[in-house]
């Protein structure tokens, strides 16, 4: 299996990369590519693309992955059979509109690159993340912006829980593919949607507006239990992955 990662200024991959490929795909060969390697060419021998959240407030995604994009990414899902992984910010960006509501409650609005009909509003958890005050310790700082939430899936039961650090809410369109699972957030009034998994062709989306990676053990404070639930749900993505790619890998 050949995993490709976005590597930028400003994305947050290491917790991906490092922490959580690792241990789901041992065997795995993982490579960081650039924004420039999204390309037809470059693109044509990984099974997996990850585009991983951000560092701070202000995404690059519109920067590094300009609206042409779309179709190179497209045609690698739906024809070479790539799954596409995102999580927070690249989820934000995968969607035709997104808004998102900065610490002092402006609204910023944006066009996403459109390849999931609908919008992605956020921060998800903005009366809680928000309210933090900001911290000078660095640690604390990294994570103020965070909610630990529960996550149930429409088709699994999945005792879980994930760190949201400004995700969105997800609001796909009626008129999209159907998708063969959703999650959304358990302890929030209407439970709105988190991520979505969408087969493409003979590939694969899984847009997640949380961070899966993110061990609670990284946090300045104790989650006692909670890594576990964090590993089942890494499990459960990793099998998916591996029953997609079965039958052309014999």
């Amino acid at each position: 299996m050949r995993i490709a990662i976005l590597e930028a200024q400003r994305i947050a991959g290491y917790e991906i990369k490092v922490l959580a490929l690792p241990l789901m795909f041992p065997d795995a060969e993982i490579t960081g590519i650039q924004p420039k390697h999204i390309c037809p060419h470059e693109l044509a021998p990984y099974d997996v693309l990850i585009l991983p959240g951000i560092n701070g407030l202000d995404s690059p995604y519109p920067n590094i992955l300009p609206a042409r994009k779309k179709d190179v990414l497209e045609n690698a899902i739906e024809n070479n059979g790539l799954i596409l992984w995102t999580e927070c910010a690249a989820t934000y960006y995968l969607f035709e509109e997104y808004r998102f509501a900065s610490a002092n409650d402006h609204i910023k609005e944006r066009y996403g690159l459109g390849i999931l009909k609908g919008r992605a509003d956020g921060p998800a958890f903005a009366e809680m993340t928000h309210s933090n005050p900001p911290s000078p310790d660095k640690l604390i700082s990294k994570f103020k912006h965070h909610v630990v939430a529960d996550i149930e899936s429409s088709k699994n039961y999945l005792p879980y829980q994930a760190l949201d650090v400004n995700g969105p809410a997800l609001y796909p369109s009626s008129d999209n593919l159907p998708f063969s699972e959703v999650f959304k957030y358990a302890g929030m009034p209407k439970k709105p949607i988190c991520g979505l998994i969408q087969e493409r062709g003979q590939g694969l989306i899984m847009a997640f507006s949380f961070h899966a990676a993110m061990p609670f053990t990284a946090l300045p404070f104790v989650h006692h239990g909670r890594e576990e639930s964090r590993k089942i749900f890494l499990q459960h993505k990793t099998n998916l992955i591996r029953r997609h790619l079965a039958p052309n890998q014999g």
